[in-house]
Parts: structure tokens; C-alpha cells; sequence
């Protein structure tokens, strides 16, 4: 199973909401202050997967809109620095 999580499903996007949306950089950017995810709770999305026959997990971390979802040195753009 892929799993795309990350900025652009705030506004109920998929990740090419820069390219195929109607969306500007500079406002896409400023999602990061409103992504907050405090209800994410990995081990009932595995338990879902698990049900479901899924045996492997792809967990996308970086994509192309350049948000990371670790606490990388090298960007200040991360999930570490959401609410």
C-alpha cells in the first residue's frame, strides 16, 4: 500500500495540486501552518492494512512538493515545524 500524506490534503487535493490545481506556491506554502495532524494514528491505519491483506507499506516522506514528513536538518520546510 502507498500512502501519500502531506501538506495538499488540507485542501482536499491530491499532490499535483500545484500543477493541475489552482493553486499558487506561495499559498500551497502556507499550509504548513494549518497541517496539524494530532488524530494521525498509524497503528489503526495498519491494523486497517493488515485486515485488508496488505503485507507492505510505502510511506511517502518527501515528495515533490519538497515537505518533509521528518525533522530534516536540511529544510526548514517540516512537519516538526507545523501546529
Amino acid at each position: 500500500m502507498f500512502v501519500h500524506w502531506g501538506l495538499y490534503k488540507i485542501p482536499a487535493w491530491h499532490e499535483q495540486i500545484l500543477w493541475r490545481g489552482d493553486m499558487t506556491r506561495s499559498s500551497y506554502e502556507k499550509l504548513i501552518h494549518e497541517f496539524n495532524p494530532v488524530k494521525f494514528d498509524p497503528e489503526a491505519w495498519l491494523d486497517v492494512a493488515e485486515e485488508a491483506g496488505i503485507q507492505y507499506l510505502c510511506f511517502t516522506t518527501r515528495h515533490h512538493d519538497g515537505f518533509y514528513m521528518w525533522d530534516a536538518a536540511l529544510s526548514e520546510y517540516k512537519i516538526t515545524n507545523t501546529p
